[in-house]
């Protein structure tokens, strides 16, 4: 070989080590900030990294939820998607897991699992905030098919899974209901209901007030009174549900109507706020 060649070679592959050893340690000392909640200095560190090939589908998901810490959601989405491309090719590493108890898997594929799990989560709270409700809706919808393979995989679907889920839920419910999708949150919040027992205590408020939101915008004011009428009856002293209801009667009926029946209300709770700020601005005492 040419003498210049071969020193051309070394020196290009000398250049070459020396990149990759770099991209390394910055990827090695960004995970470890990470793992330190110091995301600022971690997002130093991972500003660095210029071959993202490198990158492994854990790493990816470190950056993007580094990059949601510190509310640079259009970045973190750059991540998330590629940590989502890796978990379909890569077999997990893992010795580079310290953050995981890795006991509470059964084996690499409930691992991965979860791994999913986070990264649709990551996806679904970043296209919430730029709001990019489409993709934020195929993220919820990757999320959701997790249970049947977690079913498949371990027989039941684990309770770490629900943790996520309830908030996920709420922002992917509401993406429907935004683009008008009220059909398809509809379907979605009747599984979730089917899983109540595992979300915190109040939350079928949120799903069923859900329901109402679809149901008042298909004009379906029957049904939404109906569910309404369910949860004032289980949960009685909740007066959110009141102005719920005066929601469908100002839809269905008109304002009149609605205000009367607050008026009915305030009789109930008469040291509501709410309440008497609304009897005070339309005069409704004066009215009785």
């Amino acid at each position: 070989m040419n003498k210049k060649l071969l020193i051309a070679f070394i020196a290009i592959l000398t250049i070459s080590i020396g990149i990759y050893k770099y991209n390394k340690h910055c990827i090695y000392m960004g995970n470890k900030y990470f793992k330190e909640a110091n995301f600022g200095q971690a997002n130093t560190y991972y500003n660095k990294i210029f071959i993202k090939r490198m990158l492994s589908a854990i790493d990816c998901l470190n950056i993007g939820e580094t990059k949601q810490h510190l509310n640079k959601y259009k970045e973190s989405l750059i991540y998330f998607e590629i940590g989502e491309k890796r978990l379909k090719q890569d077999t997990i590493d893992t010795s580079d897991i310290e953050d995981i108890d890795l006991n509470l898997f059964l084996n690499d594929t409930d691992l991965k699992l979860y791994l999913c799990e986070r990264t649709y989560y990551g996806e679904i709270y970043s296209y919430n905030y730029v709001k990019e409700y489409e993709k934020e809706i195929i993220s919820y919808e990757n999320y959701l098919s997790l249970a049947n393979k977690y079913i498949l995989n371990q027989g039941k679907i684990p309770d770490y899974y629900y943790i996520c889920l309830q908030v996920a839920s709420d922002y992917g419910n509401t993406a429907y209901i935004l683009l008008g999708r009220y059909d398809d949150a509809i379907e979605k919040i009747n599984w979730l209901l089917k899983h109540i027992e595992h979300f915190q205590d109040g939350y079928e408020i949120t799903l069923k007030s859900d329901l109402v939101t679809c149901y008042v915008d298909k004009n379906n004011y029957n049904k939404a009174l109906e569910i309404n009428n369910e949860l004032i009856k289980k949960y009685p002293n909740n007066v959110d549900l009141s102005f719920q209801k005066a929601y469908i009667y100002a839809n269905w009926k008109d304002v009149d109507y609605a205000l009367e029946y607050l008026y009915s209300v305030y009789k109930l709770f008469p040291e509501n706020e709410r309440l008497q700020k609304i009897v005070k601005s339309f005069d409704l005492d004066k009215k009785k």
